[in-house]
């Protein structure tokens, strides 16, 4: 009985070609021969192995070493623990604000990318994704109060916009449109909940990445957001009390 697996071969090189252009990948897994490879498959995989540098521009057809940046160690940090000397010679990178690491990062982005124009295929997967992605999408609805809320993002949009509609067959409104809190994109928004009774919209917004969240109140009604904010949260989600007063939320202590 003949296999209907047998186009698993070429499944398995254009998953690999997805993966060639990134540099952090050990090269058995990108490879490697399936075990389930008939002789006749393994020459082809063999084939195309001697032939993929050239093809697909991979990490194999670089001409010279990747110089990575020398990261310092600063021997000096070292913790006592119950005794027990533990030394911490890279702790000055958890300071993502000085200049010496935002040195080391931008070093470590300019390696990247030295790398990654080399992938002659790079444009071609960006171009994939791309129209992958093009597509509307929506979230499950949800209602609160007598009003209807959902997610929906046309296709191409960095983050999803909140709608609300006052009933099923209404008109829905833009109520929350992350894509507009900042100039550069860097503003997502982070988490957020509606009252049960659907008046109020309580969201928590990050910046650049951050996983430090500032959350901001909004009248559904008329979408006017309230001046005060809460600050310091992290790793928190949202949730109101029954009676619509109030919610529940978690925050660190600001910073001294």
């Amino acid at each position: 009985m003949t296999s209907k697996r047998t186009p698993h071969v070429l499944d398995s090189l254009r998953f690999r070609r997805l993966f060639e252009c990134l540099p952090f990948l050990p090269p058995v897994f990108i490879s490697a021969p399936s075990p389930r490879f008939s002789a006749k498959q393994s020459q082809i995989h063999s084939n195309q192995k001697s032939s993929k540098a050239r093809f697909m521009g991979s990490l194999s057809a670089l001409d010279q070493p990747l110089q990575y940046p020398i990261a310092r160690r600063d021997e000096s940090v070292v913790d006592d623990y119950h005794g027990v000397k533990i030394s911490d010679p890279y702790r000055w990178l958890e300071d993502p604000d000085s200049a010496e690491t935002k040195e080391f990062v931008q070093k470590q982005v300019e390696l990247c990318e030295s790398v990654l124009k080399k992938c002659n295929t790079r444009e071609q997967i960006r171009e994939r994704v791309t129209k992958l992605f093009d597509h509307p999408r929506y979230g499950a609805p949800y209602k609160r109060g007598n009003k209807y809320f959902y997610s929906h993002n046309s296709g191409l949009q960095a983050q999803d916009v909140i709608y609300v509609q006052g009933n099923l067959d209404g008109e829905p409104e833009v109520l929350l449109d992350p894509n507009t809190l900042s100039e550069d994109g860097t503003v997502s928004l982070n988490t957020m909940s509606v009252s049960e009774d659907g008046r109020y919209l309580a969201y928590g917004l990050s910046s650049s990445g951050s996983d430090w969240v500032t959350i901001k109140l909004m009248h559904v009604e008329d979408k006017t957001v309230e001046p005060d904010t809460l600050s310091w949260v992290k790793f928190s989600s949202i949730n109101w009390t029954h009676d619509n007063k109030g919610f529940f939320y978690s925050r660190y202590p600001a910073p001294k």
